[in-house]
């Protein structure tokens, strides 16, 4: 590695924490283990009489050592528990056992492929609209978001993973944009949609109501007004309004005569109206041969006076305000 151009030391030393060897001279090299950790390893293997490779997966030996007796000079608690962490591994890879795929030794390149093949592959990557799947060719595959599986899914990772063996079928090959098409899916399924939310309730219908009947008789409420129906002459009448307490009649939708019926007579025995209507003034209830009147008033009005344009404009702004104050102390 050193003689690698351009690999100074700053990097040698970065990288040769990435590096493992197997079968070397040193049995630390094939442990996740940094050279600038040995020094401690091997004042540990100094106090047990050991060779610093003796340690690597010896849990016998490292169960006799104490952890916090080795902080300092340099090497944090923590480091020092990693390090017995990593020495129990006994160098094993995290990563378990690799299972390589079986490649097709004839197929190299996208020209020796044929739309329709199943071949086995192993997935490399995994994107938000899909996975990327190596089957042995110059060329990586896509499965689409929507070909991983005969359900819905939404989310890529939660079917496959980096690194899983999958078998899939070509669908689409591009020669000239260098793009292959996988799938997953069973030939002739339905492609997958996603799930239908479930179904609103159906509006129930607003409960029905037919129209109530006349509420009372005439007395001391105003002139009955009924409804087209159930609340004309008779039923809208004096006789269920009872002796002059019955408010103004009001009939609901139904059969009958006309709805409105003028001025009620006081049943027997009661007050002639002159009660306050509780539902308020209605427009009924307005005189119009008022309206002519107020008409007539606001005519007589006299109109005032134009101020005199000749005096000093501050004479004429006093005087206006002097309207306006007038004005508003009458309310008009």
């Amino acid at each position: 590695m050193r003689e690698v151009e351009a690999l100074d030391d700053d990097r040698y030393r970065v990288a040769a924490g990435f590096l493992r060897i197997r079968d070397g001279a040193n049995a630390l090299d094939r442990t996740s283990l940094h050279p600038d950790v040995y020094p401690l390893i091997e004042t540990m293997a100094e106090k047990l009489g050991l060779e610093p490779g003796e340690l690597v997966g010896n849990d016998r030996a490292l169960d006799g050592l104490d952890p916090d007796g080795f902080a300092g000079n340099g090497f944090e608690l923590a480091t020092v528990y990693e390090v017995f962490r990593e020495l129990r591994s006994g160098g094993n890879d995290p990563r378990g056992v690799f299972e390589a795929p079986t490649f097709r030794a004839d197929l190299k390149t996208l020209g020796d492929l044929e739309q329709g093949m199943t071949l086995e592959g192993v997935v490399t990557n995994i994107a938000s609209f899909g996975a990327f799947v190596d089957i042995g060719v110059d060329q990586e595959g896509l499965v689409h978001v929507s070909e991983l599986s005969d359900e819905f899914v939404e989310d890529p990772g939660s079917v496959v993973t980096v690194g899983q063996r999958v078998k899939v079928r070509i669908i689409g090959i591009d020669q000239d944009r260098k793009r292959l098409s996988l799938s997953r899916r069973t030939p002739g399924a339905k492609k997958p949609r996603r799930g239908t939310p479930a179904g609103r309730p159906e509006a129930g219908g607003r409960p029905g109501g037919g129209g109530g009947g006349a509420r009372g008789g005439s007395g001391r409420g105003g002139p009955a007004q009924g409804g087209p129906g159930r609340g004309g002459p008779g039923r809208g009448g004096p006789g269920r309004g009872g002796p002059g307490r019955g408010g103004p009649g009001r009939g609901g939708p139904g059969r009958g005569g006309p709805g409105r019926k003028p001025g009620g007579r006081p049943g027997p025995g009661g007050r002639k109206g002159g009660g306050k209507d509780r539902r308020g003034p209605r427009r009924d209830d307005y005189d119009d041969k008022r309206a002519p009147r107020i008409i007539e008033a606001k005519a007589k009005r006299k109109p005032e006076p134009e101020i005199d344009k000749n005096l000093p404009e501050e004479e004429q702004y006093r005087l206006k305000l002097e309207r306006l104050r007038k004005k508003f102390e009458k309310g008009s």
